[in-house]
């Protein structure tokens, strides 16, 4: 009795060169799954909700914006913020955040994705930071090598800085920011080693997205303003403006906004923003 040859299933070889590019992919697609699962831990305690003040308050524009449109949002005064002065919502932020979270909305509601915008508010910057780790790879790639692009990666996965300001529900600038600066440097990077004009381009349309991103009224360093040709900063407790120097906020000064300016009411006259002493 001859004995049938088995056959044994073999499989598919892989050349060195694709054996090296599977494991890279495998790592980076790892790193970049870690980062949206270990951003999800908020979700998973408190449910799908948005956290903390600023947070909230990018919501409600937001909202507005999604429901209202761009027009009517970078005109609405929101007598809600800044109780009882409101606050001039076209003015006085950084839409970046709001519009990037209303074309993703847009996008899922035309590929008929049934999804609230709650929702893309609460996971967007798990999303970008999983975008983040990819940045990151080709940032260090153009920098050092694949090996420490993949290293990188694996890092800024789990750094408890970038976690914090990129949790599910923490619907803040930083969560998309970061993203938006790392992409700008490798930009500016593959602009300077090579020399083209297609990623000098590249870097300008970057960096423009995160100027419309990254929120710059930081009123510790003076660029926090009320009129776009006016710096304002704080100095021993007090507001003080910047490019006179004469003028300040203190505890017997009472102010207000009339016609979207900010006016002071109580030294005998009226005094406006942007007028001479």
């Amino acid at each position: 009795m001859t004995a049938e040859p088995q056959t044994k299933a073999k499989l598919p070889h892989l050349s060195s060169d694709k054996q090296l590019t599977f494991i890279k992919l495998a790592v980076l697609s790892m790193a970049a799954i870690l980062s949206f699962a270990t951003r999800l831990f908020s979700v998973l305690r408190f449910e799908s909700v948005i956290h903390e003040f600023d947070p909230y308050f990018n919501y409600r524009t937001t909202r507005y914006l999604t429901e209202e449109g761009f027009y009517k949002f970078h005109n609405w005064f929101d007598d809600r913020a800044w109780y009882p002065l409101g606050r001039i919502i076209g003015g006085t932020i950084y839409p970046g955040l709001m519009v990037t979270s209303t074309t993703l909305y847009n996008i899922m509601q035309f590929m008929n994705i049934t999804i609230d915008i709650r929702n893309v508010c609460v996971f967007l910057a798990p999303f970008f930071s999983s975008l983040t780790t990819i940045v990151t790879y080709l940032l260090t790639k153009e920098l050092k090598d694949e090996g420490a692009g993949l290293v990188a990666a694996a890092m800024i996965a789990i750094v408890p800085g970038y976690i914090s300001r990129s949790v599910a529900g923490s619907y803040d600038n930083e969560g998309i920011a970061i993203f938006c600066m790392l992409l700008t440097y490798y930009f500016w990077i593959k602009a300077v080693n090579t020399g083209t004009l297609l990623w000098a381009t590249m870097t300008a349309l970057a960096y423009f997205y995160m100027m419309r991103m990254w929120m710059e009224e930081r009123m510790d360093e003076g660029r926090w303003s009320f009129d776009e040709n006016e710096r304002w900063t704080v100095r021993d407790g007090r507001w003080t403006r910047m490019d006179e120097g004469r003028w300040s906020f203190d505890e017997n000064e009472r102010w207000t906004v009339r016609d979207g300016r900010w006016t002071r009411i109580n030294a005998g006259r009226e005094w406006t923003m942007g007028e001479g002493r």
